[in-house]
Parts: structure tokens; sequence; C-alpha cells
């Protein structure tokens, strides 16, 4: 799919890549999902984002997910009616929302040896500003990376690659279901 880039990178690359990305454009980090109230979690600064650059479960699939997004936007939260009653509250890129960001599916380092997938991909289909930002996120946190078959990955993670390390969408795959050369 185009304006989709799944790839591999270290902690330590993901930092300086964000503060490469933050010097150049003003963003926040905005943790996408359902909730229990429509006050949504944003953090100005990559710094301040717990645990960053470490996947949180060993999958792409749960790990956390964020919009980046200009600092002056406002986030546009949906009310879900529950079937047992009540409102959860969704942050996400459906029905026309939210869509001057980029959507970062977070992976990272999981244990040693380890490199879970991460993703971005544009939001607004033709979105102007979605365009730009998935642009920077390539030029300021994506510098220097090899293609891998489908994945991009960092030097560090390359380097993890070729000395048996695991980059993979699930810590649990079997060995012929991760990235390979």
């Amino acid at each position: 799919m185009r304006g989709r880039i799944f790839f591999y990178l270290t902690a330590e690359e993901l930092r300086q890549g964000l503060g490469r990305l933050e010097e150049a454009c003003a963003v926040k980090y905005v943790l996408t999902g359902m909730f229990d109230s429509p006050e949504t979690t944003e953090y100005d600064s990559h710094a301040k984002v717990p645990n960053l650059g470490h996947s949180k479960s060993g999958c792409m699939i749960t790990d956390l997910n964020f919009f980046i997004m200009p600092k002056d936007r406002k986030v546009e939260v949906q009310e879900v009616p529950q079937k047992k009653g009540g409102i959860q509250y969704l942050v996400s890129m459906f029905d026309g929302r939210n869509h001057d960001a980029i959507y970062w599916q977070t992976g990272g380092e999981w244990e040693d040896g380890v490199v879970i997938t991460s993703c971005i991909q544009k939001v607004g289909v033709g979105n102007k500003k979605s365009t730009e930002l998935y642009g920077l996120f390539k030029k300021y946190v994506l510098k220097d990376f090899e293609k891998i078959k489908i994945y991009s990955a960092s030097p560090k993670s390359a380097t993890l690659l070729d000395s048996g390390g695991r980059l993979t969408d699930n810590f649990k795959s079997m060995r012929s279901m991760e990235l390979s050369r």
C-alpha cells in the first residue's frame, strides 16, 4: 500500500530521529484507541512518551499506537455507545476524523536481540498535512535505512539481523515468519 512503511529500529535510533523531526516541525503524539474518558493522552515531545522505542507487548498489533500531528490541531474524539450501556470514546482516523496526522504503530525493542515491527501510514488520503508529515518522518526518522524485502531497517537493526537477532511482528512467531535476508 502506498503511504505505509513497515520498519525496524532501536530505541536510541528512534529518539534521535524524532528529535530531528521535532526540530523541523512542531508536532505532538496522541495515543489512539478506545477509552473510558473523552480526555486525550497527548505528549508535546517524544521525550515525554513513556518507554519510547520499547515494545509494550512484543506484538505489533497490540502495541501502542499514536497519531503524530501538528501541535496546534485539536484531536477529534468520537462517542461510541456501548451495547451494555454507557459510552466509550474513540480516538481514530475513521469517519474523516484526525486526517491532518500520520498513524504510528510503535513496535520497538522487545528483549535482547528482538525488535518488533513499527509502521507509519498516511491518515488522510490526499490530505496535504498528512502527506507532509509522512515525508518529514521518512526524512528525519527513517534516515539511512536499508530496504530488506518490504521492510526498512535501521543500521543497528540490520546489524542485529545479520548477527542472528530477530526482526519480527510478534515475538511468538516461528523463525520462518520473521524477516530474513
